[in-house]
Protein backbone atom coordinates (compact mmCIF):
# COMPACT_ATOMS: atom_id res chain seq x y z
CA UNK A 1 0.00 0.00 0.00
CA UNK A 2 2.74 2.50 0.92
CA UNK A 3 4.64 1.64 -2.26
CA UNK A 4 1.47 2.27 -4.28
CA UNK A 5 1.02 5.74 -2.77
CA UNK A 6 4.70 6.62 -3.22
CA UNK A 7 4.23 5.86 -6.91
CA UNK A 8 1.37 8.44 -6.96
CA UNK A 9 -1.30 5.76 -7.22
CA UNK A 10 -4.89 6.66 -6.44
CA UNK A 11 -6.86 5.30 -3.50
CA UNK A 12 -9.49 3.63 -5.69
CA UNK A 13 -7.03 0.90 -6.68
CA UNK A 14 -6.13 -0.09 -3.12
CA UNK A 15 -9.07 1.00 -0.93
CA UNK A 16 -11.88 -1.30 -2.07
CA UNK A 17 -13.48 -2.44 1.19
CA UNK A 18 -13.38 -2.08 4.97
CA UNK A 19 -10.35 -4.37 5.30
CA UNK A 20 -8.38 -2.07 3.00
CA UNK A 21 -9.48 0.89 5.09
CA UNK A 22 -8.31 -0.87 8.25
CA UNK A 23 -4.92 -1.48 6.63
CA UNK A 24 -4.72 2.20 5.65
CA UNK A 25 -5.58 3.32 9.18
CA UNK A 26 -2.75 1.15 10.50
CA UNK A 27 -0.08 1.77 7.86
CA UNK A 28 -0.70 5.21 6.36
CA UNK A 29 -2.89 7.35 8.62
CA UNK A 30 -0.33 8.11 11.39
CA UNK A 31 2.26 9.37 8.88
CA UNK A 32 -0.35 11.36 6.95
CA UNK A 33 -1.57 13.00 10.15
CA UNK A 34 2.02 13.82 11.18
CA UNK A 35 2.83 15.36 7.79
CA UNK A 36 -0.32 17.50 7.81
CA UNK A 37 0.27 18.55 11.41
CA UNK A 38 3.86 19.59 10.65
CA UNK A 39 2.77 21.66 7.64
CA UNK A 40 -0.06 23.27 9.61
CA UNK A 41 2.38 24.08 12.39
CA UNK A 42 4.51 25.98 9.88
CA UNK A 43 1.42 27.82 8.65
CA UNK A 44 0.60 28.81 12.23
CA UNK A 45 4.17 30.07 12.71
CA UNK A 46 4.06 32.08 9.48
CA UNK A 47 0.68 33.62 10.32
CA UNK A 48 0.49 34.02 14.13
CA UNK A 49 -2.73 36.07 13.99
CA UNK A 50 -4.51 33.66 11.67
CA UNK A 51 -7.43 31.82 13.32
CA UNK A 52 -9.64 30.03 10.79
CA UNK A 53 -13.26 29.35 11.64
CA UNK A 54 -13.89 26.82 8.87
CA UNK A 55 -11.99 23.98 7.22
CA UNK A 56 -12.44 22.29 3.83
CA UNK A 57 -10.48 19.03 3.50
CA UNK A 58 -10.14 18.05 -0.18
CA UNK A 59 -9.24 14.42 -0.83
CA UNK A 60 -9.77 13.87 2.87
CA UNK A 61 -9.52 10.09 2.99
CA UNK A 62 -10.46 9.03 6.55
CA UNK A 63 -9.79 12.57 7.76
CA UNK A 64 -6.25 12.86 9.18
CA UNK A 65 -5.71 16.38 7.81
CA UNK A 66 -8.98 17.56 9.35
CA UNK A 67 -7.91 16.16 12.71
CA UNK A 68 -4.55 17.90 12.33
CA UNK A 69 -6.33 21.16 11.51
CA UNK A 70 -8.48 20.93 14.65
CA UNK A 71 -5.39 20.09 16.71
CA UNK A 72 -3.67 23.22 15.37
CA UNK A 73 -6.69 25.55 15.64
CA UNK A 74 -9.22 24.06 18.12
CA UNK A 75 -11.59 27.02 17.57
CA UNK A 76 -12.44 25.85 14.04
CA UNK A 77 -16.21 25.53 14.06
CA UNK A 78 -17.10 24.00 10.67
CA UNK A 79 -15.43 21.08 8.88
CA UNK A 80 -16.21 19.62 5.46
CA UNK A 81 -14.43 16.46 4.28
CA UNK A 82 -14.49 15.59 0.58
CA UNK A 83 -13.40 12.33 -1.03
CA UNK A 84 -14.43 10.22 -4.01
CA UNK A 85 -13.98 6.94 -2.13
CA UNK A 86 -17.11 5.93 -0.17
CA UNK A 87 -15.13 3.52 2.06
CA UNK A 88 -12.89 6.37 3.16
CA UNK A 89 -15.85 8.64 3.83
CA UNK A 90 -17.55 6.03 6.00
CA UNK A 91 -14.36 5.66 8.02
CA UNK A 92 -14.00 9.45 8.26
CA UNK A 93 -17.55 9.74 9.60
CA UNK A 94 -17.07 6.93 12.14
CA UNK A 95 -13.85 8.44 13.45
CA UNK A 96 -15.27 11.96 13.57
CA UNK A 97 -18.34 10.85 15.51
CA UNK A 98 -16.05 9.44 18.19
CA UNK A 99 -14.03 12.67 18.47
CA UNK A 100 -14.09 15.02 21.44
CA UNK A 101 -14.19 17.94 18.98
CA UNK A 102 -17.70 19.34 18.35
CA UNK A 103 -16.60 20.51 14.89
CA UNK A 104 -15.52 17.01 13.88
CA UNK A 105 -18.62 15.38 15.36
CA UNK A 106 -20.87 17.60 13.24
CA UNK A 107 -18.62 17.62 10.16
CA UNK A 108 -20.14 17.40 6.69
CA UNK A 109 -19.05 14.57 4.38
CA UNK A 110 -19.22 14.98 0.59
CA UNK A 111 -18.50 12.28 -1.99
CA UNK A 112 -16.99 14.05 -4.99
CA UNK A 113 -14.03 13.89 -7.35
CA UNK A 114 -11.58 16.68 -6.59
CA UNK A 115 -10.90 17.14 -10.30
CA UNK A 116 -14.46 18.15 -11.19
CA UNK A 117 -16.71 18.23 -8.13
CA UNK A 118 -15.59 21.25 -6.10
CA UNK A 119 -17.83 23.93 -7.53
CA UNK A 120 -20.66 22.99 -5.15
CA UNK A 121 -18.50 22.87 -2.03
CA UNK A 122 -18.66 25.51 0.71
CA UNK A 123 -15.98 28.16 0.98
CA UNK A 124 -13.60 27.89 3.96
CA UNK A 125 -10.94 29.95 5.69
CA UNK A 126 -8.60 26.93 5.67
CA UNK A 127 -8.49 24.62 2.66
CA UNK A 128 -6.27 21.52 2.78
CA UNK A 129 -5.36 19.16 -0.05
CA UNK A 130 -3.12 16.50 1.52
CA UNK A 131 -1.74 13.76 -0.72
CA UNK A 132 -4.47 14.54 -3.25
CA UNK A 133 -2.90 16.22 -6.31
CA UNK A 134 -0.42 13.39 -6.82
CA UNK A 135 -3.33 11.12 -7.74
CA UNK A 136 -4.25 13.37 -10.67
CA UNK A 137 -2.87 13.94 -14.14
CA UNK A 138 -0.95 17.21 -14.54
CA UNK A 139 -3.81 19.13 -16.17
CA UNK A 140 -6.31 17.84 -13.61
CA UNK A 141 -3.94 18.84 -10.80
CA UNK A 142 -3.80 22.40 -12.13
CA UNK A 143 -7.59 22.54 -12.34
CA UNK A 144 -7.96 21.06 -8.86
CA UNK A 145 -5.50 23.54 -7.34
CA UNK A 146 -7.32 26.39 -9.06
CA UNK A 147 -10.68 25.15 -7.78
CA UNK A 148 -9.27 24.72 -4.26
CA UNK A 149 -8.02 28.30 -4.30
CA UNK A 150 -11.43 29.45 -5.48
CA UNK A 151 -13.00 27.83 -2.38
CA UNK A 152 -10.45 29.49 -0.08
CA UNK A 153 -11.02 32.61 2.03
CA UNK A 154 -7.77 32.38 3.96
CA UNK A 155 -5.01 29.78 3.63
CA UNK A 156 -4.63 26.97 1.12
CA UNK A 157 -2.30 24.18 2.26
CA UNK A 158 -1.11 21.55 -0.22
CA UNK A 159 0.84 18.53 1.05
CA UNK A 160 2.43 15.89 -1.19
CA UNK A 161 4.84 12.95 -0.73
CA UNK A 162 8.50 13.72 -0.12
CA UNK A 163 9.51 12.30 -3.51
CA UNK A 164 10.94 14.03 -6.56
CA UNK A 165 7.49 13.97 -8.16
CA UNK A 166 5.89 15.32 -5.00
CA UNK A 167 8.33 18.22 -4.83
CA UNK A 168 7.87 18.89 -8.54
CA UNK A 169 4.12 19.16 -8.04
CA UNK A 170 4.52 21.41 -5.03
CA UNK A 171 7.03 23.73 -6.68
CA UNK A 172 5.36 23.77 -10.08
CA UNK A 173 4.35 27.32 -11.05
CA UNK A 174 1.59 25.82 -13.16
CA UNK A 175 0.05 24.12 -10.16
CA UNK A 176 0.61 26.73 -7.45
CA UNK A 177 1.54 30.22 -8.62
CA UNK A 178 -0.70 30.04 -11.67
CA UNK A 179 -3.65 28.89 -9.59
CA UNK A 180 -3.13 31.61 -7.00
CA UNK A 181 -2.53 34.38 -9.53
CA UNK A 182 -5.48 33.35 -11.67
CA UNK A 183 -7.98 33.36 -8.81
CA UNK A 184 -6.49 36.56 -7.38
CA UNK A 185 -6.92 38.27 -10.74
CA UNK A 186 -10.47 36.94 -11.20
CA UNK A 187 -11.60 38.18 -7.80
CA UNK A 188 -9.97 41.60 -8.28
CA UNK A 189 -11.53 41.95 -11.74
CA UNK A 190 -15.00 40.89 -10.61
CA UNK A 191 -15.27 42.80 -7.32
CA UNK A 192 -12.46 45.39 -7.47
CA UNK A 193 -11.13 43.88 -4.26
CA UNK A 194 -7.61 42.53 -4.36
CA UNK A 195 -6.87 40.11 -1.55
CA UNK A 196 -3.28 40.33 -0.38
CA UNK A 197 -1.24 37.14 -0.63
CA UNK A 198 1.07 37.86 2.26
CA UNK A 199 3.41 34.89 2.07
CA UNK A 200 3.99 31.74 0.13
CA UNK A 201 6.06 29.15 1.95
CA UNK A 202 7.42 26.03 0.30
CA UNK A 203 9.51 23.39 2.02
CA UNK A 204 11.95 21.21 0.12
CA UNK A 205 13.86 19.21 2.69
CA UNK A 206 14.97 15.89 1.26
CA UNK A 207 13.00 12.95 2.62
CA UNK A 208 10.28 15.10 4.19
CA UNK A 209 6.76 15.58 2.88
CA UNK A 210 6.53 18.49 0.46
CA UNK A 211 4.05 21.21 1.23
CA UNK A 212 3.06 24.70 0.14
CA UNK A 213 1.24 27.35 2.13
CA UNK A 214 -0.61 29.89 0.00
Amino acid sequence: MSQHYRANGGSAAVIRDELDVAAYLTVRLPATFAAAAAALGEAAALLPNYAPASLLDIGAGPGPASWAGIATWPAIGAVTMVDANPHFLRAARTLAEASSSPALRRAAFVQANISDGMGRLPRAELVIAAYALAELAEREAVEAATAAWDRCDGVLLIVEPGTSEGFRRIRSPATLCYAAALMWWRRARMSWRVRSLRRIGVTSRSGSPAHAII
